[in-house]
């Protein structure tokens, strides 16, 4: 998806993108998952080491992990763009039993994730059956795709996978709890045909922007960068081209 998102984007403006994966700060020989607060640290030690002209705009693909970064980051930006934010809930919604089968799912994900003998072709299934829309022969092809890259990857992946698991439940929330009011022009980007949990994570994350805005992924469960990224791409587009009426960008 990053590839095709950064060709739409060179084409319509002028701009330099530089893109960075979050699995380069985990450490698997560790066996235990750190904090949220030490990633989002990491991560954000990371932003400054960076050439950047500013202000920039962010894009935050991470599943909602990094969403606290904006804040920290604000005088530094003109806008962002976060994409399927996840395990932003109401605290209605922690309170609910709904809310408690999902945690124990996700919980019991994130141990199945650093098991050595991990059943890699039942998990791809199971995302799958949950993230991804299409025809049967589309399906077919990612499976295989996603199949060959998956089984390549060395074991950081799977403890950032377990990661992103781990936090959802609580973490990625209460790292939000007692953050102001932002005012930073927002666009948040939700699959349309994505678990309801999904979006309800974009509508929540949007109380915290007083300049934001929900769009919706067309044609897309969740993994947009396999289904729609010209969607994705455009939203940026958008972003960058309203930004930079309001800033020197």
């Amino acid at each position: 998806g990053l590839d095709k998102l950064a060709a739409v984007v060179l084409q319509k403006c002028h701009a330099k993108i530089f893109a960075l994966t979050t699995g380069s700060h985990f450490q698997s020989e560790s066996k235990s998952v750190p904090p949220i607060a030490d990633f989002l640290a990491d991560i954000l030690q990371l932003i400054d080491e960076l050439p950047l002209q500013e202000p920039f705009v962010l894009v935050d693909n991470t599943f909602g992990s990094a969403n606290p970064l904006l804040w920290p980051l604000r005088s530094r930006l003109a806008g962002a763009l976060v994409v399927n934010p996840f395990g932003i809930f109401s605290e209605e919604f922690m309170d609910s039993a709904a809310h408690k089968k999902l945690s124990d799912v996700l919980l019991a994900r994130a141990v199945d994730r650093l098991r050595p003998e991990r059943d890699v072709e039942n998990i791809c299934d199971t995302l799958l059956s949950v993230w991804l829309s299409g025809t049967p022969e589309f399906l077919a092809e990612s499976r295989r795709e996603w199949l060959d890259a998956v089984s390549a990857c060395d074991e950081d992946f799977w403890y950032l996978a377990s990661a992103h698991c781990q936090w959802s439940p609580r973490e990625k929330t209460d790292a939000l709890a007692d953050l102001p009011l932002l005012d930073l022009e927002t666009t948040i980007a939700s699959s349309s045909y994505g678990p309801t949990v999904l979006g309800d994570s974009a509508r929540n994350l949007h109380k915290w922007l007083s300049k934001g805005q929900v769009a919706y992924i067309r044609d897309s469960k969740g993994w947009w960068e396999i289904e729609n990224p010209k969607f994705v791409a455009s939203e940026l587009v958008n972003l960058l081209n309203r930004v930079m009426k309001k800033t020197q960008l």
